[in-house]
């Protein structure tokens, strides 16, 4: 077992699997919703057995290693010569192997950190991140780490005047994704504090994605009506045409509304029915129902969620703040692919930014270059500068929008990079 990365910041970082599904038969996105939730803890495997039964594999099932396999092979599916047979027998074990022995630096169903590092104790003036002294106006306290262990780790002793909520991030993956794909960036920002929530995307745009338990009604021989469990794995389907593509943006971003009401109920400390989230026990109150809400029950500050997203997550995040402020209150987009943007969608129909949502755009170099040859970038370099001149002229947001190096992200190819301050603060 090897561990390619691990996160610098004071937290350690839980993991928990969540699914909901109010038990219809057809995948809705209001209906249903899974994922995995990063999150910061404190918390150490008491002994060497606990360590090994709450490992976290960078691959949990071997459906994933086919899921991959699946898309790399999508466009000669239908080849069914022994040569292609072989090297996608070939891909799948090598996936599947270096897979499970590839773990992340969490650990399972652990207990939330008591502390978030957003909300400092109150410290004498005195104490100030440099040591030096001051006269009080400019005194800064200590952050977290600070006040915790020798190895700057933040200390799980605290009571419940301690218990600071979390500040709220929601991921969306790109093409061929899963829950498990950015588990370096998830893993990072849960150990700086943050809770976030890595949706799977049910769409047909993620390599593999593990459905919520679903039961279908059908007639058995002798005509009366049975339960019949359906599929549990969604495998990667493919794009489809232009308007196959909207609705699977629609239908994406309807699924990260669907999570955060989850989140909303899970802080209120409610059972929700159809929801199932790892290390939860049976609830003593009501039969049937698990008791999915107490872990996360005032510990998470809603006044500050943002969603971010990567490629066709990138995309899905910038609908999402954009259309549904103050559900979502920043966004970050990290090489998004504006071709699945919806052609309705406000930043298109009238170049307009109508949400006071701050948005970051990060581009890479590759993803911002023109082809040499047909002069385009993949971004869609011809949406990118509608959205960053909707972004870069909007009125509405209480900070105002300042663009930096957008001229050079669109017709340079250089990085483009939109920010606001203050969003994530709550400001």
């Amino acid at each position: 077992m090897f561990y390619p990365f691990k996160p610098n910041g004071p937290f350690k970082c839980g993991i928990r699997d969540f699914s909901f599904c109010d038990g219809q038969p057809v995948l809705q996105p209001d209906k249903h919703c899974c994922g995995r939730i990063f999150y910061p803890t404190t918390a150490k495997p008491p002994n060497i057995f606990s360590r090994i039964s709450n490992v976290c594999l960078w691959l949990p099932h071997i459906c994933y290693g086919i899921g991959y396999t699946k898309f790399l092979f999508f466009w000669v599916r239908s080849d069914k010569r022994w040569r292609v047979w072989l090297a996608r027998l070939g891909v799948q074990v090598a996936l599947t192997v270096m897979g499970m022995l590839c773990g992340l630096s969490a650990t399972y169903n652990a207990p939330l950190a008591a502390r978030s590092l957003s909300a400092p104790e109150p410290v004498a003036n005195s104490e100030i991140c440099n040591g030096e002294a001051s006269d009080g106006k400019d005194a800064l306290p200590k952050p977290a780490a600070a006040r915790g262990s020798s190895k700057g780790e933040v200390s799980g002793e605290e009571g419940e005047d301690d218990q600071a909520p979390h500040p709220l991030v929601f991921f969306s993956h790109g093409l061929a994704g899963n829950r498990n794909t950015y588990s370096s960036i998830c893993i990072q920002l849960a150990s700086l504090g943050f809770i976030v929530v890595a949706v799977e995307h049910a769409d047909g745009t993620a390599s593999t994605s593990r459905l919520a338990p679903q039961f279908s009604l059908v007639e058995d021989k002798k005509g009366n009506p049975q339960r019949q469990r359906q599929n549990e794995w969604l495998f990667y389907a493919g794009l489809g045409d232009e308007q196959a593509q909207v609705q699977k943006t629609r239908f994406r971003v309807q699924e990260l509304r669907t999570a955060l009401r989850l989140v909303e109920a899970m802080n209120k400390g409610l059972a929700v029915e159809g929801l199932w989230v790892s290390g939860a026990e049976p609830h003593s109150l009501r039969q049937g129902l698990l008791d999915t809400g107490s872990w996360l029950r005032g510990r998470v500050d809603l006044s500050r969620v943002a969603v971010a997203g990567h490629s066709y997550g990138g995309a899905t995040a910038a609908l999402a703040a954009c259309e549904h402020y103050p559900e979502f209150k920043a966004a970050v987009a990290m090489d998004p692919w504006w071709g699945a943007l919806p052609p309705d969608c406000p930043i298109l129909a009238s170049g307009s930014w109508p949400s006071q949502a701050p948005i970051l755009v990060l581009g890479s170099h590759a993803w911002n270059t023109p082809h040499p040859v047909t002069q385009k970038m993949a971004c869609n370099g011809e949406r990118q500068e509608i959205l960053l001149s909707a972004a870069a002229g909007c009125k509405s947001t209480e900070t105002g929008m300042a663009a930096a190096g957008a001229a050079g992200g669109v017709s340079g190819g250089s990085q483009a990079c939109l920010q606001q301050g203050g969003g994530m603060e709550g400001k």
